[in-house]
Protein backbone atom coordinates (compact mmCIF):
# COMPACT_ATOMS: atom_id res chain seq x y z
CA UNK A 1 0.00 0.00 0.00
CA UNK A 2 1.45 3.61 -0.82
CA UNK A 3 1.12 6.76 1.28
CA UNK A 4 -2.28 8.40 1.87
CA UNK A 5 -3.32 10.92 -0.73
CA UNK A 6 -3.47 12.97 2.11
CA UNK A 7 0.35 12.75 1.78
CA UNK A 8 0.88 12.81 -1.61
CA UNK A 9 -1.11 15.99 -1.84
CA UNK A 10 1.18 17.76 0.78
CA UNK A 11 3.91 16.22 -1.21
CA UNK A 12 2.96 17.80 -4.33
CA UNK A 13 1.88 21.06 -2.32
CA UNK A 14 5.50 21.11 -0.98
CA UNK A 15 7.01 20.74 -4.66
CA UNK A 16 4.46 23.69 -5.89
CA UNK A 17 5.52 26.05 -3.14
CA UNK A 18 9.60 25.39 -3.66
CA UNK A 19 9.26 25.87 -7.47
CA UNK A 20 6.50 28.89 -7.32
CA UNK A 21 8.95 31.91 -7.63
CA UNK A 22 12.39 29.70 -7.73
CA UNK A 23 13.38 27.71 -11.26
CA UNK A 24 13.27 24.01 -10.69
CA UNK A 25 16.22 22.49 -10.94
CA UNK A 26 14.88 20.13 -13.62
CA UNK A 27 13.80 23.45 -15.91
CA UNK A 28 17.33 24.76 -15.10
CA UNK A 29 18.88 21.73 -16.64
CA UNK A 30 16.74 21.80 -19.64
CA UNK A 31 17.78 25.73 -19.96
CA UNK A 32 21.45 24.36 -19.89
CA UNK A 33 20.91 21.68 -22.45
CA UNK A 34 21.78 18.81 -19.85
CA UNK A 35 19.68 16.06 -20.86
CA UNK A 36 21.70 12.78 -19.00
CA UNK A 37 18.64 10.63 -20.60
CA UNK A 38 19.94 11.23 -24.34
CA UNK A 39 16.59 13.15 -24.78
CA UNK A 40 16.99 15.25 -28.24
CA UNK A 41 17.27 14.98 -32.08
CA UNK A 42 20.81 15.82 -34.13
CA UNK A 43 22.50 16.80 -31.12
CA UNK A 44 19.83 19.93 -30.21
CA UNK A 45 17.76 20.82 -27.31
CA UNK A 46 15.01 22.71 -29.12
CA UNK A 47 12.65 20.11 -29.40
CA UNK A 48 13.11 18.62 -25.87
CA UNK A 49 12.30 21.95 -24.72
CA UNK A 50 9.43 22.35 -27.06
CA UNK A 51 8.37 19.17 -25.59
CA UNK A 52 8.60 19.96 -22.34
CA UNK A 53 6.46 22.52 -22.45
CA UNK A 54 3.73 21.31 -24.76
CA UNK A 55 3.10 17.94 -22.99
CA UNK A 56 3.04 19.05 -19.14
CA UNK A 57 -0.12 21.66 -20.88
CA UNK A 58 -1.57 18.87 -22.44
CA UNK A 59 -1.66 16.55 -18.72
CA UNK A 60 -2.98 20.12 -17.34
CA UNK A 61 -5.04 23.00 -18.46
CA UNK A 62 -4.73 21.99 -22.46
CA UNK A 63 -6.46 18.55 -21.76
CA UNK A 64 -6.69 16.29 -19.01
CA UNK A 65 -7.50 18.59 -16.75
CA UNK A 66 -10.77 19.47 -17.76
CA UNK A 67 -11.29 16.42 -18.55
CA UNK A 68 -10.85 15.00 -15.11
CA UNK A 69 -12.85 17.71 -14.01
CA UNK A 70 -15.14 16.83 -15.99
CA UNK A 71 -15.25 13.21 -14.79
CA UNK A 72 -15.41 14.31 -11.12
CA UNK A 73 -18.37 16.34 -10.84
CA UNK A 74 -20.64 14.15 -13.65
CA UNK A 75 -22.66 11.85 -11.38
CA UNK A 76 -22.63 9.70 -14.07
CA UNK A 77 -18.69 8.57 -13.48
CA UNK A 78 -18.04 6.20 -10.49
CA UNK A 79 -15.26 7.19 -8.38
CA UNK A 80 -13.46 3.64 -9.83
CA UNK A 81 -14.20 4.93 -13.09
CA UNK A 82 -12.14 8.34 -12.65
CA UNK A 83 -9.83 6.84 -11.40
CA UNK A 84 -9.46 4.58 -14.66
CA UNK A 85 -9.39 7.80 -16.88
CA UNK A 86 -6.76 9.92 -14.53
CA UNK A 87 -4.61 6.44 -15.49
CA UNK A 88 -5.81 6.07 -19.39
CA UNK A 89 -4.82 9.87 -19.83
CA UNK A 90 -1.80 10.47 -18.06
CA UNK A 91 0.11 7.35 -17.33
CA UNK A 92 1.71 7.26 -20.83
CA UNK A 93 2.65 10.62 -21.28
CA UNK A 94 4.56 11.11 -17.35
CA UNK A 95 6.05 7.97 -18.71
CA UNK A 96 8.15 9.80 -21.09
CA UNK A 97 8.57 13.16 -19.58
CA UNK A 98 9.94 11.21 -16.46
CA UNK A 99 10.20 7.74 -15.97
CA UNK A 100 13.53 5.87 -16.44
CA UNK A 101 14.30 2.30 -17.28
CA UNK A 102 12.79 -0.36 -15.25
CA UNK A 103 12.27 -4.49 -16.88
CA UNK A 104 9.00 -3.68 -19.16
CA UNK A 105 10.91 -0.22 -20.88
CA UNK A 106 14.35 -0.89 -20.67
CA UNK A 107 17.08 1.56 -22.43
CA UNK A 108 17.23 4.63 -20.21
CA UNK A 109 18.89 5.39 -16.66
CA UNK A 110 17.74 8.87 -16.51
CA UNK A 111 14.24 10.52 -16.63
CA UNK A 112 13.57 11.01 -20.37
CA UNK A 113 12.50 15.11 -19.92
CA UNK A 114 13.96 15.70 -16.90
CA UNK A 115 10.67 15.47 -14.82
CA UNK A 116 11.10 12.59 -12.52
CA UNK A 117 8.64 14.35 -10.11
CA UNK A 118 5.99 13.81 -12.58
CA UNK A 119 6.47 10.11 -12.91
CA UNK A 120 7.03 10.03 -8.82
CA UNK A 121 3.96 12.30 -8.21
CA UNK A 122 1.69 9.96 -10.42
CA UNK A 123 2.94 6.59 -9.16
CA UNK A 124 2.17 8.22 -5.27
CA UNK A 125 -1.09 8.71 -6.60
CA UNK A 126 -2.35 5.85 -8.20
CA UNK A 127 -0.61 4.12 -4.90
CA UNK A 128 -2.90 5.91 -3.00
CA UNK A 129 -6.27 5.11 -4.70
CA UNK A 130 -6.89 2.71 -1.77
CA UNK A 131 -7.33 5.55 0.66
CA UNK A 132 -9.10 7.74 -1.61
CA UNK A 133 -13.01 6.90 -0.77
CA UNK A 134 -14.71 9.93 -2.47
CA UNK A 135 -14.64 11.82 -5.48
CA UNK A 136 -14.35 15.07 -3.52
CA UNK A 137 -11.35 13.36 -1.73
CA UNK A 138 -9.67 12.60 -5.77
CA UNK A 139 -10.50 16.02 -6.88
CA UNK A 140 -8.75 17.21 -4.11
CA UNK A 141 -5.91 15.43 -5.19
CA UNK A 142 -6.00 15.99 -8.73
CA UNK A 143 -6.10 19.51 -7.99
CA UNK A 144 -2.72 19.79 -6.50
CA UNK A 145 -1.46 17.39 -9.48
CA UNK A 146 -3.08 19.80 -12.02
CA UNK A 147 -1.36 22.91 -10.22
CA UNK A 148 2.41 21.24 -9.94
CA UNK A 149 1.79 19.68 -13.85
CA UNK A 150 1.05 23.53 -15.11
CA UNK A 151 3.84 25.16 -13.01
CA UNK A 152 5.90 23.45 -14.46
CA UNK A 153 4.63 24.12 -17.70
CA UNK A 154 4.84 27.84 -17.37
CA UNK A 155 8.50 27.13 -16.48
CA UNK A 156 8.95 25.96 -19.62
CA UNK A 157 7.22 28.05 -21.51
CA UNK A 158 8.98 30.95 -19.70
CA UNK A 159 12.21 29.24 -20.00
CA UNK A 160 11.90 28.52 -23.98
CA UNK A 161 13.94 29.73 -26.58
CA UNK A 162 12.03 31.98 -28.41
CA UNK A 163 14.60 33.83 -30.15
CA UNK A 164 14.38 31.32 -32.16
CA UNK A 165 11.31 31.88 -33.97
CA UNK A 166 13.18 35.35 -35.81
CA UNK A 167 14.64 32.72 -37.61
CA UNK A 168 11.24 31.30 -39.68
CA UNK A 169 9.81 33.10 -42.46
CA UNK A 170 7.17 35.37 -41.84
CA UNK A 171 3.48 33.80 -42.45
CA UNK A 172 1.79 34.46 -45.75
CA UNK A 173 -2.00 36.00 -45.00
CA UNK A 174 -2.38 37.64 -48.43
CA UNK A 175 -1.41 37.43 -52.15
CA UNK A 176 -0.57 40.90 -52.58
CA UNK A 177 2.28 39.49 -50.11
CA UNK A 178 3.50 36.80 -52.58
CA UNK A 179 3.29 39.23 -55.57
CA UNK A 180 5.43 41.68 -53.46
CA UNK A 181 7.73 38.89 -53.17
CA UNK A 182 8.19 37.39 -57.02
CA UNK A 183 8.73 40.98 -57.43
CA UNK A 184 11.20 41.28 -55.32
CA UNK A 185 12.65 37.97 -56.45
CA UNK A 186 12.88 39.60 -59.95
CA UNK A 187 14.30 42.51 -58.75
CA UNK A 188 16.81 40.39 -57.48
CA UNK A 189 17.36 38.43 -60.08
CA UNK A 190 17.75 41.35 -62.44
CA UNK A 191 21.00 42.61 -60.23
CA UNK A 192 22.53 39.09 -59.43
CA UNK A 193 22.28 38.84 -63.44
CA UNK A 194 23.52 42.20 -64.08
Amino acid sequence: MGMHWREVKAEIEAEIDKNWFDMPIEIQACQNGIFFSGAGARGQTLGSMYYGMQDPKALGILLVEGTMNSVLTDPNFSLEQCKKVFVYTTEHKVRLLGAKSDEAHPGCDAAWLNLPNFWRFYLHIVESYDTITTKDEFRNVIWSWMNYVNNMAYWFALTFPWEFSNLLKNKITSVEQVEGMVAFAKQADAYMKA
